[in-house]
């Protein structure tokens, strides 16, 4: 029971859905174009993505991870790839509650 001093707190728990990785949409001895399918969240209370990144790393080290494009778009191309080696992408949204947790990897993709 409440009492004339008593105020009521609606906590709403929002959490970053994670993507599903990447897919390679085209692939050349130095370059690669990948897309992955947007969150669109069910709730209308949950705020779509406002950025994306994309990380790569050759598959012969993936704890090295390094920033290969951060911005809005879905379908990217990394360029300056080295022909002949197989590397690991993953992706991640970025949104007003945060980001979201990084993708599965993408297999090993050699160009």
């Amino acid at each position: 029971e409440f009492s004339p001093f008593s105020s009521q707190v609606r906590l709403l728990v929002q959490v970053q859905p994670r993507l599903r990785p990447p897919v390679a949409l085209s692939i050349s001895p130095t370059s690669i174009t990948l897309g992955w399918a947007p969150v669109m969240p069910n709730d209308p209370h949950f705020p779509p993505p406002s950025q994306y990144e994309l990380e790569r790393a050759e598959k012969s080290d993936l704890s090295r991870w390094t920033l290969a494009y951060s911005g809005t778009s879905t379908r990217v191309t990394v360029n300056s790839l080295r022909p002949g080696a197989s590397y690991g992408f993953r992706v991640r949204a970025y949104n007003s509650v945060g980001w979201s947790e990084w993708s599965a990897v993408v297999p090993g993709t050699d160009v």
